[in-house]
């Protein structure tokens, strides 16, 4: 599909699921994003889109995208480029904001050339930008005492935000190398692999998540996909003695 189709089609999906918070990465063409900004301005109060540009022509910026119902304060961005093994062609990094009732971390780590077979050096590196963000989400927690939660794509399903994490969590399986091989390198050997990427995460306190997949392709049909992910779509209740 174009991606003006994809962009529609995934705007008609956030609608039909109807979020408070929307996030997410690999928007990193800025027209894309300001598509996105205008097909969902009637339905969210407050966007963040492009952050992490560079100097670098040759660089995108982190990719992350964020469409809020809600007021939020204090937003932030922070990029992984002093880590060794960090993606080049990309500002990877992660971007936090404040809401009234939870902070929230969304993110996109650093890739494996082979996602079922990292090397120890992709490894290590997501594992220090994992302690980054960990480390940041303790601040956050330790200056309200309200709970933080971390999203998006994190290349790993292992590390200290795993190690950390409170809440049961739902698998999500990706199948970029198969519609990869499939649609474009044209293998006919191309198989499903899927693989456990994309995640939510609550920290610090005990929350009650419930965690749903919204697909976003058809392994059987994969020229009409809109995205190798699929979508998360977590609901968090909260109770008045968390605060």
């Amino acid at each position: 599909l174009s991606d003006e189709q994809r962009i529609l089609r995934i705007v008609k999906l956030i609608k039909e699921n109807n979020p408070d918070f929307f996030t997410s990465q690999e928007v990193s063409d800025l027209d894309a994003a300001l598509c996105l900004y205008e097909k969902l301005s009637p339905e969210f109060a407050e966007f963040y889109l492009f952050m992490g540009p560079t100097a670098c022509i040759l660089q995108n910026p982190s990719g992350l995208f964020i469409a809020s119902k809600y007021k939020t304060s204090e937003p932030g961005f922070a990029d992984f480029s002093d880590i060794e093994g960090s993606e080049q062609m990309v500002n990877k990094g992660y971007f936090w904001f404040s809401t009234p009732f939870a902070h929230v971390i969304t993110t996109h780590l650093s890739p494996s050339s082979d996602d079922l077979n990292p090397t120890a050096l992709e490894n290590e590196t997501r594992w220090q930008e994992q302690q980054r963000i960990w480390e940041k989400g303790r601040e956050l927690f330790e200056a309200s005492n309200q709970p933080v939660f971390v999203l998006g794509d994190l290349n790993t399903s292992s590390g200290p935000l795993f190690d950390h994490r409170l809440n049961q969590e739902t698998t999500a399986l990706s199948e970029t190398d198969y519609l990869v091989d499939r649609n474009f390198r044209y293998k006919a050997d191309a198989k499903p692999r899927g693989t456990t990427l994309d995640h939510f995460l609550s920290l610090f306190k005990k929350v009650d998540v419930d965690t749903k997949v919204v697909a976003t392709f058809d392994v059987t049909q994969p020229e009409k996909a809109i995205s190798d992910h699929p979508a998360l779509f977590s609901e968090v209740t909260l109770s008045k003695d968390l605060f």
